[in-house]
């Protein structure tokens, strides 16, 4: 089995519009949970354990109310989503669309040195523009978001 757990469900509608945002509380009140993996997810145990944290049963329920037999849904390797959901295509959604080989990510040949170039990058100031102009550079690997600096290590 999966040493991992959700820690949020998120779910906007075709417009982008937000329908639920939740913070899935973890079971027994977070007793055994190594990493709320902070830096990547941006939650804390103060979120995770906080009076609006839901119940992953209440979540699941959340979701299947606000989804519809025709509804289609767009996510990334979003069948581990449906699964962990408990969803059921024709039951709870119409069908479903994973936007994974769109974004899928060159890997470089030479993982240290990627990792190399990341780091000096971080070194030298942290999450700006890569300089590189040539997308399949691996100096282009790391790439700053609206809310946190992505990189691989």
């Amino acid at each position: 089995g999966s040493h991992r757990y959700p820690g949020r469900v998120a779910m906007v509608d075709s417009d982008g519009n937000v329908l639920a945002n939740i913070i899935v509380r973890p079971p027994q009140e977070g007793k055994g949970v190594v990493s709320y993996l902070t830096p990547l997810t941006g939650l804390t145990s103060e979120q995770c354990l906080g009076e609006d944290a839901k119940p992953l049963a209440e979540v699941v329920a959340i979701v299947k109310g606000l989804l519809s037999p025709d509804a289609v849904l767009v996510g990334q390797a979003i069948d581990h989503d449906v699964e962990w959901l408990g969803l059921v295509p024709g039951k709870d959604f119409g069908k479903m669309l994973d936007i994974c080989k769109i974004f899928r990510q060159r890997m470089p040949s030479v993982l240290w040195q990627a990792a190399s170039v990341l780091k000096k990058k971080e070194e030298d100031g942290g999450p700006e523009a890569s300089t590189s102009e040539d997308p399949s550079s691996d100096a282009h690997l790391g790439f700053a978001t609206r809310y946190r600096h992505f990189s691989l290590r």
